[in-house]
């Protein structure tokens, strides 16, 4: 039964200007969670947008497009608009309505079902076709984009709509990403770069940067797929430099609070490291990522994996024969806080200490100091930190990498702390911020010298008002 409410907004949409019902859909609040998506899409009835539909505008119809929220709406849109039949010449040209239509419907977050071809005929029209109705007939047909215009789409259309796919936030999302990842269909067909170039557009996919919902009586099993076949992709990757600058991107932007309870097989792990045990030079002239994290193109993809999948990082032997495998324990090991700890013994032992961080740094490089960086059990310790800081531990040719991962943290505004800001202190410890011995001696020094710069100025003016 509608409620008040609903009958009258009802009646007020379908007599408002198409103006109106565009800016009406455009300023409803936009779901961000799973269970906001169902009560959104409850909340605004089929049968109202199917009723705008009848109006047959323009202007209603894009707005239905970005903004619906029911798989037969797209359903009715496409087919209107940017099916084969409705065009001169399909797919839609760039600056045409249909154009817009079809990028509407592949951006809006409720077009899944239309989208992915998930949502059957019958499905689609309930309630309006009543299951429980004697007349009620099972329709199986799937209805939304048709499989062979979505697959064009995917190897030939063009970078807006490649991007507007790929970076849909509908909770089904990560189909895509199953299928780009085991190349699948489509994907399967394209070429190497462009693979590369829809991986890169769902790295950056938010929907795949959600946190686990693990429990201790049910795992999130569709978080860790996700992960596990973010793995697998960089399995199966080309392995050039172009791809190991994409996973670079995807695995530096990934929080690690989305990561930290996905599930991904050792072996799984393991075989897309082992992949990576490749021989790929920096480009000497132009590689400012080498210069800022110290390490090779397949080094640094190993790096992100293990930091973000290896769950035995904690006991990782600190001295191991991998340098990937060491420079990942940099970057996720406890710091061992108490005075004789012993780290680099594997097991439990396995702590970095700061008497030793010299010695990580003359063994691997400035590539420790740029995966200690990572380490936020590091930046909560004041003397851990400063000598991370300090010159003894060498640097790199361009430091912004690491300046940006030890901002992200004192002024908690990096992706892990806003998503686990349960679980981190509101204020920077003050331990963090205190100053060091060598900053207060500075302060001391400049408080000194604009002292005397002051007393110069003030005396050379009495001397020359004297003179006059």
């Amino acid at each position: 039964m509608d409620t008040r409410d609903e009958i009258l907004t009802e009646a007020f949409l379908l007599r408002a200007s198409p103006e109106t019902v565009y800016e009406w859909l455009k300023n409803q609040p936009r779901p961000t969670t799973l269970s906001d998506f169902e009560w959104f899409r409850s909340s605004h009835p089929k049968k109202l947008e199917l009723q705008l539909l009848e109006r047959n505008n323009q202007i209603v119809d894009l707005a239905l497009a970005a903004w619906g929220t029911h798989s037969i709406t797209f359903a009715v849109l496409y087919q209107r608009w940017c099916s084969r039949a409705a065009v001169t010449a399909w797919p839609p040209k760039p600056s045409t309505f249909s154009y817009a239509i079809l990028a509407a419907i592949l951006s809006n977050a409720h077009a899944g079902g239309a989208i992915f071809n998930s949502v059957t005929a019958s499905e689609a029209s309930l309630p309006l076709n009543d299951a429980n109705d004697e007349e009620y007939i099972e329709d199986p047909t799937p209805i939304g984009i048709p499989e062979e215009d979505f697959d064009w789409l995917i190897e030939h259309g063009d970078d807006n709509l490649l991007s507007l796919m790929h970076s849909t936030t509908a909770p089904k999302a990560h189909g895509l990403l199953i299928r780009c990842a085991t190349k699948k269909g489509p994907y399967g067909r394209i070429e190497d770069k462009r693979w590369l170039k829809i991986l890169s557009m769902l790295g950056r996919n938010k929907m795949l940067h959600k946190l686990s919902t693990t429990n201790d009586e049910r795992p999130d099993l569709d978080h860790s797929r996700i992960h596990q076949h973010i793995v697998e992709a960089a399995r199966i990757s080309p392995k050039t430099r172009l791809a190991a600058n994409i996973f670079w991107e995807i695995f530096y932007d990934m929080p690690t609070a989305a990561t930290e309870k996905a599930y991904v097989e050792g072996a799984d792990l393991n075989a897309a490291i082992s992949a990576w045990d490749v021989e790929l030079l920096n480009d000497q002239t132009e590689d400012w990522l080498a210069d800022s994290d110290g390490m090779t193109p397949a080094e640094r993809v190993q790096f992100h994996l293990l930091r973000h999948y290896d769950s035995r990082l904690n006991y990782r032997d600190l001295n191991s024969t991998s340098r990937a495998e060491r420079l990942a324990a940099y970057a996720r090991n406890p710091y061992g806080v108490v005075d004789g700890d012993e780290g680099g013994r594997g097991g439990l032992a396995a702590h970095l200490v700061v008497r030793d961080f010299k010695k990580y740094t003359e063994r691997d490089g400035p590539a420790f100091k740029y995966a200690a960086s990572f380490n936020r059990n590091i930046w909560r310790n004041r003397e851990a930190s400063a000598e991370l800081l300090s010159r003894r531990i060498l640097s790199f040719k361009n430091t912004d990498l690491f300046d940006m991962n030890h901002e992200a943290y004192l002024k908690t505004v990096s992706k892990e702390d806003e998503l686990h800001s349960s679980e981190l202190p509101e204020a920077i410890p003050p331990a963090v911020l205190a100053p060091t011995s060598r900053d207060v001696d500075t302060q001391k020094l400049v408080s000194v010298v604009n002292r005397l710069f002051w007393a110069v100025v003030i005396v050379g003016l009495f001397l020359v008002l004297r003179g006059l």
